[in-house]
């Protein structure tokens, strides 16, 4: 269910693209096998009318996997995981790929608590770009005091509709029409992302309450504070978004 309905949170496309964005869904690549879910994505993909580069890709990645990761917290069921970069090849039988060895790698050595991580070779990637300036990844990325960086699930559609709200602006301006909207795309979505993040709370509080080992324990104290610092609430570590 997670995986068929993930590719509906990918909506819209990063400013000055168009229509042609839902092409995104043609070059992702996503196979389910036992309990692991490997996703990719080539890191240049276009045709006749759009061409999209790796910040654009990682983007409609983010997009994708923060979609499956709350359709699965929902459901109470808490995911971990990691993105990297590397080589990649597969077919309808085998896959052979150095980057789902690394991913393997991170997620069960690193991730640790119920977050998908994102690489160092990634993130080396994204700082040695010149295009990386262009880019904020504040909304999107958090750092703890694991000093690992991690996509925020809970913030899937604000990037998005912070766009939404930004062109529906500038037509009003064009038009004539001064002034602001009563009800925006972003705050719509931010009244949306409470209801989850209480949601969430409620099933780790829930589980903690019950006979679970010390290590499980700690993935749901995790996401608690993690959820706390979303809900602006003081927690015992540090959380903070992610700056390139």
């Amino acid at each position: 269910h997670a995986m068929n309905n993930a590719g509906g949170f990918i909506k819209a496309p990063p400013k000055g693209k168009n229509e042609y964005v839902f092409n995104f869904r043609e070059c992702i690549e996503a196979k389910l096998f036992s309990d692991c879910l490997c996703v990719s994505v080539p890191l240049e993909y276009g045709d006749e009318h759009n061409t999209y580069n790796l910040y654009d890709q990682f983007w409609f990645f983010y997009q994708y996997l923060s979609g499956y990761q709350i359709l699965l917290l929902q459901k109470g069921i808490f995911t971990c995981g990691a993105i990297t970069i590397g080589s990649y090849y597969s077919d309808d039988n085998i896959i052979f790929s150095g980057g789902l060895v690394e991913a393997y790698n991170l997620e069960s050595k690193v991730a640790n608590y119920s977050r998908v991580i994102i690489s160092r070779k990634l993130l080396d990637v994204f700082k040695s770009s010149e295009l990386h300036n262009n880019w904020d990844y504040s909304q999107i990325l958090n750092i703890d005091n694991t000093n690992e960086v991690y996509i925020n699930p809970f913030n899937y559609r604000v990037s998005t509709s912070q766009l939404a709200d930004q062109i529906l602006q500038e037509m009003m301006t064009k038009g004539g029409i001064e002034g602001s909207f009563n009800n925006s795309f972003q705050a719509e979505d931010l009244k949306d992302i409470n209801i989850i993040l209480q949601e969430v709370l409620a099933i780790c509080q829930k589980e903690m309450s019950g006979d679970i080992i010390d290590k499980v324990k700690d993935k749901y104290s995790w996401m608690i504070d993690f959820v706390n610092f979303e809900l602006s609430k003081d927690n015992s570590r540090e959380f903070s978004q992610f700056k390139i």
